[in-house]
């Protein structure tokens, strides 16, 4: 097959000039550098632009900055676990769970950051791309794209571009890819990969697929936001399929998430990296079809995510309230309760369906405490 990734690549070294260059002439650009830097004046501003010559440069001086402000009075603690899985395992595939479509991979780059460690190159889908600044922006901070919208024979020839620049990233070029265990956000807080996303990423190679994951050296990854910041555009849109109605999305809808991602309240956010995949790859030398190995693959994935969740009391307090009990009070505090409950009537006040919203938004935080204590007991 033609390597040619250019059309899906992120920017490299010899590209960040002129990209840089382009985004200086946007006033949005220009915008958000002041806010990061309040200290420099527009002069100092394009000096440091112009200093700007590498994607490590860039992340450090724009992305990394960026985050942190972002973070500042929405994620009341940032806690993590596991980064010591990936100092000395070379380079790998992070397959996480999907909650936000900038946070996620972006907290995940900047722990990486702060520990001195390489970042990742991330999927973002080319529906996000439509905006020339947004497009400079994340192909600057690493961000390959796939390709959506696409269907037939043209999916198929997607789907094996992107396998295969996947798998030269990481056995080629020695660079780690952090990639969703499905496509899109798990809106109702169900976290299950996706068996396609394991078909994609093996049609790539010629071996088995014990030796073919293998090679991609997997590393299981779970985030954990105390609040969702896109629960009022989740539950909306899981309303609407729960009656049967079809759900068009709003033309700036994805924006308007990206914008509530980041600026609205998250909690508390712990980020879990597990151990690699080895023990679990031997499922992949079972005598089945490959379907039924990369279905159970899938199963393996999915129990290691769960098990590395994090619990927080709203996850227990939605549990009891979905099912009328009070099995987990030992978990949580009247306040929790009164906090959770409040914050469940803002969000439903929003959606206008108190009814049917209730069931979806508790579910939705009692998934998490579901799939961790089936992963922990099977």
């Amino acid at each position: 097959m033609n390597l040619d990734f250019s059309d899906i690549a992120p920017y490299r070294d010899k590209d960040v000039p002129e990209a840089i260059k382009a985004l200086m002439k946007e006033y949005s650009f220009m915008k958000v550098l002041r806010y990061v830097y309040p200290e420099k004046d527009d002069e100092q501003l394009i000096e440091m632009c112009e200093g700007i010559r590498t994607v490590k440069d860039f992340q450090a001086q724009v992305a990394y900055r960026s985050m942190l402000l972002m973070n500042h009075g929405t994620i009341t603690a940032l806690t993590h676990s596991g980064m010591e899985h990936v100092k000395d395992t070379g380079s790998h595939l992070y397959i996480s769970n999907h909650r936000d479509i900038i946070l996620d991979s972006a907290l995940l780059n900047m722990l990486l950051h702060e520990q001195g460690m390489d970042t990742t190159e991330t999927a973002i889908g080319s529906n996000l791309l439509e905006n020339p600044t947004v497009k400079h922006l994340t192909k600057l901070n690493k961000n390959f794209t796939v390709n959506r919208n696409v269907s037939g024979r043209e999916q198929y020839e997607s789907s094996l571009k992107l396998s295969h620049y996947i798998r030269h990233s990481i056995t080629e070029r020695g660079s780690s890819i952090w990639i969703s265990q499905r496509e899109g956000r798990a809106k109702d807080g169900n976290d299950r990969t996706q068996q396609g996303l394991l078909k994609m990423l093996q049609i790539s190679s010629k071996n088995k697929p014990y030796e073919s994951f293998k090679d991609l050296n997997i590393l299981p990854m779970a985030l954990s936001y105390e609040y969702d910041p896109c629960d009022v555009f989740k539950v909306r849109e899981l309303l609407f399929k729960a009656k049967g109605e079809n759900y068009e999305k709003g033309r700036h809808e994805d924006l308007q998430n990206i914008i509530a991602g980041i600026t609205q309240q998250k909690g508390r956010v712990h980020l879990a990296i597990g151990t690699p995949l080895s023990d679990s790859l031997n499922i992949l030398k079972q005598e089945a079809s490959v379907n039924d190995l990369l279905q159970e693959f899938a199963k393996a994935i999915d129990k290691r995510i769960h098990k590395l969740s994090r619990l927080w009391p709203n996850n227990y307090v939605a549990y009891d309230l979905l099912h009328g009990r009070q099995k987990f009070t030992e978990h949580y505090r009247e306040d929790d309760v009164e906090e959770f409950v409040a914050y469940c009537k803002t969000v439903l006040s929003d959606v206008r369906d108190d009814n049917g919203g209730r069931k979806i938004l508790l579910q939705k935080y009692a998934f998490p405490l579901e799939n961790f204590l089936e992963a922990s007991h099977s």
